[in-house]
């Protein structure tokens, strides 16, 4: 849920994530190995995002969040501590 929270706080519905090969790699349960193969480089919406990683508790679209979200994963991480 912290994932969602910073995510709909410093992003907006129609931002545009990208699917990075760190995200592919993630333990499953993910999108890509348990319900639909994803490309890397595949750009989802940050709304479709969220949906797929509340869902289904989808391992690689909170880390995908993480990369995209609040200037990149390390910054997000700091954001996630702050809470």
């Amino acid at each position: 849920l912290m994932t969602a929270i910073i995510l709909a706080e410093n992003n907006k519905k129609d931002d545009i994530f990208t699917y990075s090969l760190k995200a592919k790699q993630q333990e499953p349960f993910t999108i890509d190995f348990n319900v639909q193969p994803i490309k890397v480089g595949d750009k989802f919406k940050a709304s479709d995002a969220m949906d797929a990683m509340l869902l289904c508790s989808a391992n690689d679209m909170a880390y995908m969040i993480a990369e995209n979200s609040c200037g990149g994963f390390n910054n997000f991480i700091k954001k996630m501590k702050n809470i």
